[in-house]
């Protein structure tokens, strides 16, 4: 039955991924972006959830999120994220079971966070761990961002806008106006 809540919730972000880029690419283009982008591999493997479990736990988890992650990609996972992060603020301690009590009324937080800890979560976890998951969010961000601007640059006609389009490209891939890396 975990196993069953795990691919559930993962299934659900995954199918969200999939018609989002369904618009935009066709079936070959799909399965390639499938098996290189990390968060979706992450999404299909159900490996993505540890870090909201680890955040009802350790104070520093919660810290980390807060002041790096740009932008969870599904809305669910947002705003759980926020409510953990504002309840912290809000109490200055986690309890797990106060914050349940906390978000009954707000359903599908109420049901991700069942389907989270239905993952029978280890409870020790590695800075490491955390650190490549907040990562692999940031780069996915990025990359849907990239991929917005590339879609603008190709309707855009004004030569100037284009500029500042790739210039935006550029800085969201670390690259300066001089063609260098920062």
């Amino acid at each position: 039955m975990q196993i069953d809540n795990k691919k559930t919730i993962s299934q659900e972000l995954l199918n969200k991924c999939r018609k989002l880029i369904n618009k935009k690419f066709d079936k070959n283009k799909i399965e390639k972006i499938e098996s290189e982008d990390n968060f979706i591999k992450a999404l299909i493997e159900g490996e993505n959830f540890n870090i909201f479990y680890d955040m009802l736990k350790d104070n520093m988890v919660i810290n980390m999120v807060e002041n790096r992650v740009g932008y969870f990609p599904t809305k669910n996972i947002r705003e759980l994220s926020n409510e953990i992060i504002y309840y912290f603020h809000k109490y200055g301690i986690i309890n797990v079971a106060d914050f349940i009590s906390y978000i009954s009324d707000k359903e599908e937080i109420l049901k991700t966070l069942k389907g989270i800890f239905a993952m029978n979560i280890k409870d020790d976890f590695q800075e490491k761990e955390i650190e490549d998951y907040i990562f692999v969010v940031n780069e996915y961000h990025k990359e849907v961002k990239i991929n917005d601007l590339n879609k603008k640059l190709k309707e855009e006609k004004d030569p100037l806008k284009q500029a500042k389009i790739i210039e935006e490209i550029m800085k969201l891939r670390g690259v300066n106006k001089n063609g260098t890396r920062n």
